[in-house]
């Protein structure tokens, strides 16, 4: 029920990083993108599972056990590592591409980050819905205890990745997409989890989420229509005036210096 949260905070986050971090809001696919997004978001929760149930230990170890749960864990872990792989792999290519292309990154390097962070966030965010019920329960203090390793590492995860993506890219750009994907694992992932879908398929509610989420992948897909904006150089010579450095504002500015370092030395040794 907290999800439009998601798309009120996407949409926010439209109107105050403009003005707070200096970047340039592009009207066109920025607006229609982040509509979308929000859109989404409150259709998906509209026509979502809204029951909530208390859970013992044993009832919520039987449903992590459960194949449903067990092979879409899988897939999203399989998932994971393989865009954390790539990420790391790629790392030169994807962080020149961010430097090249400050106002329109690549869409697929975006994802990401932003995959990775959510990805692992969802995780997170079913671990702590076991610790709440099992405070709500009056559970063993063992059982609470064996789960906070995993919230922490699975938090500090996210939090790692979803740095990582802010430190690369424009935060109007890489927060809805962030927000996005969090939100859809959290929803689809809870209702695998705790066995909602079926009362989502049963009562026919699918269609309006089915709906939500392709308004969202929509908005996603509509970032890609920004457009490349003129961003100024990184000074080569050490004797630049401040006010010149300065007034490289970018969110990946500091990806700058290893290329300025490299471009230097190619003028020295000509």
């Amino acid at each position: 029920l907290t999800s439009p949260l998601s798309g009120i905070s996407v949409a926010m986050n439209l109107v105050v990083a403009p003005r707070l971090l200096g970047e340039h809001r592009q009207r066109w696919p920025d607006l229609p993108a982040t509509a979308l997004i929000t859109a989404g978001t409150i259709l998906t929760t509209i026509f979502g599972s809204h029951t909530e149930l208390d859970y013992s230990f044993e009832e919520m170890e039987e449903l992590f056990e459960a194949p449903t749960f067990l092979v879409s864990l899988a897939c999203l872990v399989c998932a994971t590592a393989a865009s954390v792989t790539y990420m790391s792999l790629r790392r030169t290519d994807i962080e020149l591409s961010a430097m090249t292309r400050p106002t329109n990154p690549k869409i697929c390097h975006v994802f990401l980050p932003a995959f990775a962070a959510a990805s692992t966030g969802c995780i997170a965010n079913i671990f702590l819905k076991v610790v709440g019920e099992l405070f709500a329960t009056h559970g063993e203090m063992w059982q609470i205890a064996a789960c906070l390793p995993f919230l922490a590492t699975l938090g500090g995860a996210q939090l790692n990745y979803l740095n990582r993506g802010l430190r690369l890219y424009m935060q109007t750009v890489f927060f809805p997409i962030y927000s996005a994907l969090l939100m859809l694992s959290n929803t689809v992932f809870g209702m695998i989890f705790f066995r909602e879908y079926e009362a989502l398929l049963d009562q026919g509610r699918w269609i309006g989420f089915a709906a939500g989420t392709a308004l969202v992948v929509t908005g996603i897909v509509m970032f890609t229509l920004r457009r490349a904006e003129a961003k100024p150089r990184a000074p080569l010579s050490p004797n630049a005036s401040s006010t010149t450095a300065s007034s490289f504002n970018s969110p990946n500015a500091d990806l700058w210096e290893p290329l300025c370092a490299q471009e230097k030395a190619e003028q020295l040794a000509v």
